[in-house]
């Protein structure tokens, strides 16, 4: 199982169940407790005790590459995200990450985009 920075806190009676992160290890048991507890979760697999996400295209979903560690939104340009950081709980990399796909190309071109579509008010 992957180490998280955040341990579980107890809230009432019951620990916090620590989400699901890609590349976690864990027992098929660990992965059902965890997919029950997260909210708004679309879809994960357990593939020989190794967590993937999958996004949605279309009506199949697939799995999301990360390319150099890095997963990049297909929705949101230069939102980029380095999984491993965050778990790790290394938060200068993981912002270091973001700050160069709010740098990059893509996201100029998608802030471009999006500030011709602003309302006059």
């Amino acid at each position: 199982m992957t180490a998280h920075a955040i341990p579980p806190v107890a809230t009432g009676s019951r620990p916090r169940v620590l989400p699901l992160e890609p590349g976690d290890h864990l027992t098929r048991e660990e992965f059902e407790r965890r997919y029950d507890a997260t909210p708004g979760l679309k879809k994960a697999e357990l593939i020989e005790g190794v967590v993937d996400w999958f996004a949605l295209e279309g009506t199949q979903y697939v799995p999301v590459p990360a390319e150099d560690g890095v997963v990049r939104s297909r929705v949101f340009p230069g939102f980029w995200l380095d999984p491993s950081a965050l778990i790790r709980g290394d938060m200068v990399t993981a912002a270091a990450v973001l700050q160069r796909g709010i740098a990059s190309a893509e996201h100029v071109e998608f802030v471009k985009m999006l500030q011709g579509r602003k309302s006059p008010r």
